[in-house]
């Protein structure tokens, strides 16, 4: 969480005033004003200043009292005894959101009065269309007694998110590179719908959803789900540990490479169903099921799965195999089953030599099972 000022961007309107109120009147610091003053009509009058301000640099924090208005406000020159009161008005896009209590305004040289209120209150958690009102309420009374008030000065002082987001969404929508914590959500959801970077922690959810639906690279543990689903709907590179899922489904459905731990889940289930290359680790399952559905190869461990079930179920090459173990085929209740049309390379025939036609026995916790026969190995 970070602070910073902001003053006025817009004058919106006025009532009450002499002559043409400008921004550049009440701009400044209410702390240090100047000489230049919103100032009333005749002392028997009521007067707003309204005003709007720009976006912070990240969104308002959310939270009792953070945000806070301050105005500086004085009794017009020419009032009598009475006591005008003054109070600031929460507004956005042109709707009243809260009214401040009034406060007595008794000083003739200025005062400070403040309101504080909630980031929740706002409609747009960017804080963009926040707008402010100050108003003077004139005293009335007696001709002796009438006082009205002006405005020197307004400010927002801005306590905004900065880093990670909680309990929300992370969106970008633009063209950039995002690296670091860039984009991480908890218990929310995390949008990638541009043409960017993505490194590092970028994207990376707990207990929501991650999905990338853009052109660009996905690094280190960039898409990074838990308890949730991690989607990759776009063109380009996934490395290292992105679309890494823990308890719950990721699904890569484009053309692209996938290196490392790419799609890895636990206790769920991993697709990998456009045309791509998978190596190493990746589509690696524990208590899931593992499917390859598409023209491919499948090197190192991939397609591992243990307590549970691993298909390749399209024309691919499992590579550098002999004994077949639970490295590169599927498990069910202690049987080894090798399905679909697979090669085998490097099959061992019972003298010892690369044969023709060679059985592969699969060796489980059952004893030795003959799964099929394996062809078009190369003699010695």
């Amino acid at each position: 969480m970070a602070s910073e000022r902001q003053p006025p961007d817009a004058l919106l309107g006025t009532s009450g005033y002499q002559g043409t109120p400008t921004l550049a009147d009440i701009d400044e610091d209410p702390d240090s004003g100047d000489a230049n003053w919103h100032v009333a009509v005749n002392n028997n009058t009521n007067t707003e200043s309204y005003v709007s301000y720009g976006t912070p640099t990240g969104n308002p924090t959310v939270g009792a009292d953070l945000q806070e208005f301050r105005a500086q406000v004085r009794k017009f020159s020419g009032s009598g005894t009475g006591t005008p009161t003054a109070r600031i008005e929460l507004w956005e896009n042109g709707s009243l959101v809260r009214a401040g209590t009034d406060a007595n305004v008794t000083s003739s040289s200025g005062q400070v009065i403040s309101f504080t209120w909630n980031a929740n209150e706002l409609a747009t958690a960017d804080g963009s269309l926040v707008e402010c009102k100050v108003i003077g309420t004139k005293s009335g009374g007696s001709p002796s007694a009438r006082s009205s008030v002006d405005v020197g000065a307004v400010e927002w002082n801005v306590e905004y998110d900065t880093g990670t987001t909680y309990a929300g969404a992370g969106t970008f929508s633009g063209s950039a590179t995002l690296s670091g914590n860039a984009l991480r959500t908890a218990d929310g959801a995390g949008t990638f719908t541009g043409n960017a970077t993505l490194g590092g922690d970028a994207l990376r959810t707990a207990f929501g959803a991650g999905t990338f639906n853009g052109t660009g690279n996905l690094t280190g543990d960039a898409l990074r789900v838990q308890f949730a689903s991690g989607v990759f709907t776009g063109s380009g590179v996934l490395s290292a540990d992105a679309v890494r899922i823990a308890d719950g489904a990721g699904a890569f459905v484009c053309t692209g490479l996938l290196t490392g731990d790419g799609i890895h889940t636990a206790l769920a289930q991993g697709v990998a169903a456009g045309s791509a290359v998978l190596s190493a680790d990746a589509l690696r399952f524990a208590d899931g099921a593992g499917s390859f559905s598409a023209t491919g190869t499948l090197a190192g461990n991939a397609l591992r799965t243990a307590f549970g079930s691993g298909a390749a179920n399209s024309s691919v090459a499992l590579l550098g195999v002999t004994t077949l173990t639970a490295l590169a085929v599927t498990f069910v209740n202690g049987i080894a089953v090798l399905s679909a049309n697979a090669n085998v390379i490097g099959g061992i025939g019972a003298d010892n030599k690369r044969a023709k036609w060679s059985r592969a026995f699969l060796h489980t916790t059952e004893g030795f099972v003959l799964s099929c026969f394996f062809k078009d190995f190369s003699t010695q």
